[in-house]
Formats: structure tokens, C-alpha cells, sequence
């Protein structure tokens, strides 16, 4: 069972448009934005490209789209399985400030500056 498998059957599916050129700009952050939402209201959302391979009849269907990009689709429902908080290595295991190994801030051992 793989997106591509499921995403006939999601009860919703985010378009995110753009107008070129500079789409990345705004389009990656709103969609960040709309996964936390999402996430907070125990819906799950994932960004996806599939619709590259069918772009042709997803404007066939969607009259008015010409001039913008496609970038990113989002399909939204209530999981399947049960996913609990996301689990996240404290900052200071994953990233350093300045220099490789050297503390971040994050990173209790770091001096103040």
C-alpha cells in the first residue's frame, strides 16, 4: 500500500499553487505551515510530486491553472495507524555552531556569548 495506491481515497487533497518565477519562496513555508496545522488536529498531511506524471490531464480537469506551477500536493486525512508526538534528538546532538563538534546553542556546555 504506497501513496500512489492511496491518494484516490483521501477525503482532501491541498493544491499548492504558485506564480513563477520565485514560487519556493512562499509556497515551502505555507506548506510547512499547513503540515503543523494539520498535525496539531491529528491530521496527517505529506508533500508530494506525483502529480508531475499526469500535470497534463490534472489541467485538463482544473480550467484556469495555466501561468502558475504545481509544485507540491498535499493530501490530508486522519491516519490509518496511530502516530504518537514526534520524537526529536535534543539540538545539541544534531548540530553545532561555527565548527564541526563545537557546542550550538542548544547545547548546555555552550559559553554565552
Amino acid at each position: 500500500m504506497g501513496l500512489a495506491d492511496e491518494i484516490g481515497t483521501v477525503p482532501a487533497i491541498a493544491f499548492a499553487f504558485a506564480v513563477p518565477p520565485g514560487w519556493a519562496n512562499s509556497i515551502i513555508p505555507a506548506c510547512q505551515n499547513l503540515m503543523l496545522a494539520a498535525h496539531a488536529l491529528g491530521i496527517g498531511s505529506i508533500p508530494t510530486t506525483l502529480h508531475a506524471t499526469v500535470i497534463d490531464r490534472f489541467h485538463a480537469m482544473f480550467d484556469g491553472a495555466e501561468g502558475r506551477v504545481l509544485p507540491l500536493l498535499h493530501p490530508l486525512g486522519y491516519p490509518a495507524v496511530k502516530y504518537g508526538p514526534s520524537l526529536r534528538k535534543p539540538i545539541a546532538e544534531t548540530a553545532y555552531l561555527d565548527r564541526w563538534g563545537a557546542p550550538s546553542h542548544g547545547d548546555a556546555r555552550a559559553s554565552p556569548r
